[in-house]
């Protein structure tokens, strides 16, 4: 989509052409995502997974909430799949799950307001992260894979030490089905105050950004690490002992390094990149 289209009815003043900006965005980081599906079958999940956008507090004014600054943010409609989302399909939950903004129809889409399960996730985050703006959740087979070893992520590569700079060390409990309301709470708490991803046990990953392309950028990185693990552990028939394992020194310069790089603007040349095609 292109991000100079302009704004229907409905989107007026700063905050209303902020939060149409927003929806520009994130549709785009679907159809991204339904796009590395097409190369690397398992970045969707159906219609499962999600990702979310926070929306600026100027948004919130023009929508008649003041009292929501900081807890508004765009998720996909449930039932739609990636490749179908459109910035105006997109609804504007708050942090309870209430819709603010119904998400215009999609033909052939029957209305299912939002997953109660995404929902649940992605607003824990939200609620106890004001750095983040952006959240990628993600079933990818490589992910689930590793999220279902009791070693995790390993740094065995390159894309592993970078994982593991960022990713919070401690694991989130299996749960069964996020629908209840009180394991917002311990997702939080196991996410940190400062890790970007934490591993979701025997489920998936969540990936956090202060942008859309830096969320991305880094379940990307996340995703790599993952497959190469799984590789390289099925070459080494199953077993750890046998895999180059990168000393803790450097996994520490490596975080140290990824750290402040993470302070910057990453993702916006992937981000660039993958707008232009599928290629991963």
């Amino acid at each position: 989509f292109d991000l100079s289209t302009a704004a229907p009815d409905g989107y007026e003043g700063e905050g209303g052409a902020l939060e149409w900006s927003a929806r520009l965005e994130l549709a785009n980081g679907y159809h991204i995502v339904a796009n590395l599906g097409k190369v690397d079958w398992g970045w969707t999940h159906c219609v499962y997974n999600h990702i979310t956008l926070k929306l600026p507090d100027a948004s919130a004014e023009a929508l008649g909430v003041p009292e929501m600054k900081g807890s508004l943010f765009l998720i996909n409609a449930f039932g739609c799949r990636f490749d179908e989302v459109t910035p105006e399909s997109l609804h504007t939950v708050d942090i309870d799950g209430n819709i603010v903004r119904n998400g215009a129809p999609i033909p052939g889409v029957p209305d299912r307001g939002v997953l109660l399960a995404g929902y649940t996730i992605h607003s824990a985050v939200h609620r106890a992260r004001p750095d983040v703006k952006a959240i990628f959740h993600t079933h990818h087979p490589d992910v689930v894979s590793v999220c279902s070893l009791k070693c995790g992520m390993l740094p065995c590569t390159h894309e592993g030490c970078l994982a593991l700079t960022i990713l919070s060390p401690k694991r989130h409990a299996y749960e069964g089905t996020a629908t209840d309301a009180s394991e917002k709470e311990r997702i939080a708490a196991a996410l940190g105050p400062e890790a970007m991803s934490l591993i979701l046990d025997n489920h998936g990953v969540v990936c956090c950004g202060s942008t859309l392309q830096h969320a991305l950028r880094n379940i990307w990185i996340f995703t790599k690490a993952a497959a190469y693990q799984n590789k390289a552990l099925a070459a080494a028939g199953g077993d750890p002992e046998r895999l180059v394992i990168v000393p803790q020194t450097i996994v520490d310069q490596c975080r140290e390094r990824e750290m402040r790089q993470q302070k910057q603007p990453l993702g916006l040349v992937e981000y660039e990149a993958w707008m232009r095609g599928p290629a991963i």
